[in-house]
């Protein structure tokens, strides 16, 4: 278990895995190498800490740190009594992507807050102000029609990921890319102005 105290203690750069590398530790977490999770963790560290920056910087009101946020989803995939077996390094970071916008939701469910939508609001003529609860559950339905679509979301705006970088994460052209967003952000907006 990854002694989630050591997020806030980690300031140095780990250098950026080669994808082959990480595959291996995941495979060797799969098959209950305890060791290999705290290696993928400081591994992952520095893209871990990329994406709650850029999940915390949308928040409404800037409520909850990024520590915050990567803490508890780090705690709820490696904490649970079934751990997530990953399949590759596409699998592990959209994973943790997806819980890392749980637990903003769950956040604010607690608080009783709204979280500034990163989709909406970047979409002209809706407002801020958009319950995370209901842009997740816009999501998964996305998620269900076009699978794709909704992954590039994911890595476009909860991730924090260029297009290009997407592109190589899913081996698609960067047009692809932006065609994929561009039909995401008009569904999400039809469907949330329902």
């Amino acid at each position: 278990m990854i002694d989630t105290r050591k997020i806030r203690k980690m300031t140095t750069p780990v250098a950026e895995p080669v994808n082959g590398d990480m595959t291996v530790i995941l495979r060797q977490m799969a098959g209950g190498d305890r060791a290999a999770q705290e290696r993928l963790f400081e591994m992952a560290y520095l893209d871990l800490r990329r994406m709650a920056r850029a999940i915390a910087s949308r928040e409404r009101g800037g409520v909850h740190q990024p520590t915050e946020v990567l803490n508890e989803a780090i705690s709820r995939l490696w904490g649970a009594r079934n751990p997530v077996h990953y399949e590759d390094r596409k699998h592990f970071f959209r994973t943790v992507a997806r819980t890392m916008r749980r637990v903003l939701i769950d956040l604010h469910k607690g608080a009783n807050r709204h979280a500034l939508d990163p989709i909406t609001s970047t979409l002209p003529g809706n407002a801020p102000n958009r319950r995370a609860q209901e842009m997740s559950e816009a999501l998964d339905e996305l998620a269900a029609i076009d699978p794709r679509s909704a992954e590039v979301i994911e890595y476009r705006y909860y991730i924090g990921l260029e297009r290009l970088e997407i592109a190589e994460i899913l081996g698609l052209s960067e047009r692809t890319v932006t065609r994929d967003l561009q039909f995401a952000k008009l569904w999400l907006a039809a469907r949330l102005k329902q």
